[in-house]
């Protein structure tokens, strides 16, 4: 048999790993559109390249075809199907392989009464094993943003827990699209805030706004630099609330109005 996928020809006697790369790399762009459109005949062709890998891969190609079979089967009709691929990502997890670690993680993090230790402990498997190497999906500082929410309704632990994001260096990736890293950054600049560092935080939130002049976290942030930290500049303290208060921010409509009081 003869695999014809556009310009991807491959065959149990052609083990090209460029051609093999290529099918993971189409057999994702489908899983994605069976995310979105949710499209059974997509789903029945993703599954198909992903089996064709698991002839014809190298050990790392095989673990993340198995992987993603194992994460479509979760949605699947099929009650033996679905069982199955809990069974394998189980598996996969048991053979410490970074992305089926997050994915459990994940998954145990969203139930209604998440043990957290259990997600933590996925995590930081996860983290552990990750080494240099980077996952389709998932990367460190995802996994480092995921550990740091595990507590992030509790303050105190929230708090000790800033080092994650440093590590994950969201004050680095503040222009990157992905909403995570936004929320990530600006948590970071909230601590620097909170501890002080009013610099470090400056500069995250007017990178911030250089791509989204409409963020009204940053925009507030820093009209609290300006006036509860540095205290020097409250005329830029009214400007930025003011701006964070016309997005219909009540909080820092409530500050622009204060600040207001006291500069006339």
């Amino acid at each position: 048999m003869v695999w014809n996928l556009g310009l991807i020809y491959v065959s149990p006697k052609n083990k090209d790993e460029k051609a093999i790369t290529k099918l993971l790399d189409l057999a994702y762009l489908a899983k994605n559109i069976i995310d979105y459109l949710d499209s059974v005949g997509e789903k029945e062709t993703t599954k198909e390249i992903y089996k064709l890998v698991l002839l014809m891969g190298n050990e790392e190609q095989k673990k993340e075809a198995e992987f993603y079979l194992a994460k479509l089967s979760y949605g699947s009709l099929d009650e033996m199907e679905k069982q199955d691929g809990r069974d394998k990502m189980q598996w996969l997890a048991s053979e410490d392989y970074p992305p089926a670690l997050m994915f459990l993680g994940f998954l145990y993090s969203r139930e209604l009464y998440a043990d957290k230790n259990r997600v933590r402990e996925y995590y930081e498997k996860a983290l552990n094993s990750m080494g240099k190497e980077e996952y389709r999906e998932y990367k460190e500082r995802d996994i480092l943003w995921d550990i740091y929410n595990i507590d992030y309704w509790e303050k105190n632990n929230r708090k000790n827990n800033y080092h994650l994001l440093e590590k994950a260096k969201c004050d680095e990736n503040v222009l990157d699209e992905d909403d995570d890293i936004a929320l990530c950054s600006i948590n970071l600049a909230e601590h620097y805030v909170e501890s002080g560092k009013y610099d470090k935080a400056k500069d995250i939130y007017e990178r911030i706004l250089r791509y989204d002049s409409d963020n009204i976290f940053s925009l507030s942030g820093l009209g609290d630099i300006y006036y509860k930290g540095l205290g020097e500049r409250q005329d830029l303290a009214k400007e930025y609330y003011g701006k964070a208060c016309d997005l219909k921010y009540q909080e820092a409509c409530d500050l622009f109005r204060e600040v207001n009081e006291k500069i006339r």
